[in-house]
């Protein structure tokens, strides 16, 4: 018998699934049907064969003969009794953007899943049910909270609220109104950093300048006098009145006749 696995229509969830973006490769090597996602269960069926057609995932089934279980299924399956099946799928991609929402939505698209399982499911009124798995484990998706797999739809104004909140502590930093715009803020940051940028470059000119004021400093504190206080005052008196001017102790010193 054939069955449809999914569709793109928004399941009870508030998102659809693009079928295009569900990857088989992994489900075809285990192509097993389940009961109401119970992996821990004997299947009670297989898929024979798996396709995409204009956006319905649709395949073909074949029911375990031998299980008395499967038969009896099989049997609800082709009398009316059960008309649903339920993808197993592991989200790895999903998508707010426009062009992939729906009117009503309320989470973002899953544009990329990789399927796991697919299931019989007792739930005809929710002919898109879907189950999630993260990691090989089953993940609950509640109605009104959010889930990180398929994140709800943030409206406007929450957005607006989590961005103000967000720029608090910078508007705060920068010693702006809590009515500062973006484009306040940004001219904020970009004049700091040029006020960041020229006090670098003040900073290096003066450690520059400190770094010769120290050099003419140690050439004072410590010159090499080779000469004596007669030598000095005979043949460089310009040196001798250097020394006297900028270190008295060493000019006393050679005064006195010792030793430098």
């Amino acid at each position: 018998m054939k069955g449809i696995f999914s569709t793109e229509d928004l399941n009870s969830y508030g998102f659809w699934i693009k079928t295009e973006g569900i990857k088989l490769s992994r489900f075809l090597k285990n192509p097993i049907l389940l009961d109401s996602h119970s992996s821990w269960r004997d299947p009670v069926g297989k898929i024979l064969a798996i396709e995409n057609i204009l956006g319905n995932l649709i395949g073909e089934i074949e029911f375990d003969a031998e299980d008395p279980e499967a038969v009896k299924k099989q049997s609800k399956y082709e009398r009316g009794f059960l008309n649903a099946f339920s993808l197993g799928i592991d989200i790895t991609k999903t998508s707010a953007d426009p062009a992939d929402l729906k009117p009503g939505q309320t989470r973002e698209t899953v544009i990329e899943c990789e399927l796991i399982e697919i299931s019989c499911v007792t739930i005809p009124s929710n002919k898109n049910a879907v189950r999630l798995y993260q990691n090989g484990e089953l993940v609950t998706l509640s109605m009104n909270s959010d889930n990180p797999l398929v994140p709800i739809i943030k409206k406007e104004p929450e957005m607006k609220e989590e961005i103000e909140k967000l720029f608090a502590p910078i508007k705060e930093m920068l010693q702006l109104s809590k009515d500062a715009n973006e484009s306040d803020l940004v001219a904020s940051i970009k004049k700091s950093i040029e006020e960041n940028h020229t006090l670098k470059e003040k900073l290096s000119e003066a450690l520059e300048k400190q770094e010769r004021i120290s050099e003419r400093l140690e050439k004072y504190t410590k010159p090499e006098v080779t000469q004596s206080f007669d030598e000095l005052r005979k043949n460089n008196p310009a040196e001798l009145l250097s020394i006297k001017t900028n270190n008295p102790e060493l000019y006393q010193r050679l005064v006195a006749g010792q030793k430098v």
